[in-house]
């Protein structure tokens, strides 16, 4: 069943206390390497959602590349890296999969998880065609498997086999996002997997971020969602989980979890993407429902669940709520650089940090949601 996140919903919006993320100092932040950015990291699962880690190594995947000018380019260069974090320390472990082995130019955001046997299994984006003259944005969803083993402490994975492209904007719910050049946040959207198992039924369900065909305006941004009975069965594309027509044109990295009876689904926005009438802030957004098949209600009535700090309104983006209700996200625009920070998808030079942020907790009780102060 579609729910449709409606512009009225967001009128007179505040950000409360509850919602509203404190400052960080990005200059006291682990800089893993000063040669490479990092963002839209996901720590892999088991296939209950819970981290996986081998005892205080914690398993990730993040989006990588080169330090480079301009900053929106990198989304051209990425690659997946492998990384881990111990005790707060993270280490990088290279590419995530072997060079050619996607048929993308790049590889965008997705999500992992590892089955009781080791199996590793990833679900990503793959973006434009390997050996393009130029960068072109036609994104599809495409799974992979490998054999994840531990060596003296390195994690190290082997035997990786292609499952091939999972499912596919059908133009009829999904609209095709195909387009040969376009600009952050006005592109359209199918990528960003996640993958997950329900508890209550142990069917298996893949959300993505999508862009909706059945929409009055441009700012057509969707959830999409896909399920299967068997990991043998060929996912069976449902019209989206949730339209925001006359909202926004994106709603990124959307992922979904179950907690106390509840389904919570969460997405991020930036601010530059929603329609300008709106003037909502760049936050993680959320809502809930009992069950899969009955439509969802706001969180905190606007779905605003964390918000960047006002001083420091980009500090941060592309956060992800785990099933211990930890939060983490990356360094965008960090603190200090706010007053010459845009209001549009365009980087001051020296601006992006491209690191990971300070993870935090969130509290639900219901339809309320908010920020767990220690």
């Amino acid at each position: 069943m579609t729910t449709y996140w409606q512009p009225e919903s967001l009128a007179g919006l505040t950000i409360e206390p509850g919602q509203e993320l404190e400052v960080f100092d990005a200059n006291s932040l682990q800089c893993i390497d000063k040669e490479r950015w990092y963002w839209d990291q996901c720590p892999v699962c088991d296939e209950g959602g819970q981290p996986v880690s081998f005892g205080a190594m914690e398993l990730w995947i993040t989006l990588s590349a080169p330090a480079m000018t301009p900053p929106e380019s990198r989304h051209d260069y990425v690659r997946m890296r492998l990384l881990t974090r111990t005790e707060g320390y993270w280490q990088d472990w290279g590419n995530l999969l072997p060079d050619g082995f996607s048929i993308g130019s790049c590889e965008w955001a997705g999500a992992a998880n590892v089955d009781r046997n080791g199996v590793f299994t990833l679900y990503y984006t793959v973006k434009g065609t390997a050996g393009e003259a130029s960068p072109t944005y036609c994104q599809r969803i495409f799974a992979a498997q490998a054999k994840l083993a531990m060596d003296a402490q390195t994690p190290r994975l082997s035997h990786w086999m292609d499952l091939g492209e999972q499912i596919r904007a059908d133009g009829s719910w999904y609209e095709l996002a195909f387009e040969r050049s376009g600009e952050m946040g006005g592109i359209k959207a199918f990528r960003d997997p996640f993958w997950l198992r329900d508890v209550v039924s142990g069917r298996e369900y893949l959300l993505f971020a999508a862009s909706a065909v059945e929409a009055s305006t441009k700012k057509n941004a969707a959830i999409g969602i896909a399920s299967r009975e068997h990991s043998c069965d060929p996912w069976e594309l449902h019209p989206p989980l949730l339209i925001a027509d006359g909202v926004t044109n994106e709603m990124e990295r959307p992922h979904l979890l179950h907690s106390n009876g509840l389904y919570y689904l969460f997405w991020s926005v930036h601010g530059w993407t929603f329609d300008q009438s709106l003037g909502a802030p760049t936050a993680l957004y959320g809502m809930v429902s009992e069950s899969l098949d009955q439509p969802f209600r706001p969180l905190n009535e606007t779905c605003l669940v964390a918000a960047n700090p006002t001083q420091a309104k980009f500090q941060a983006y592309s956060w992800l709520v785990d099933v211990n209700l930890q939060v983490c996200s990356f360094v965008d625009l960090p603190d200090g650089q706010i007053d010459d920070a845009p209001s549009a998808p365009a980087y001051p030079q020296g601006t992006f940090r491209g690191g990971f942020a300070p993870d935090f907790f969130l509290t639900l009780d219901g339809t309320k949601a908010g920020i767990r102060r220690s």
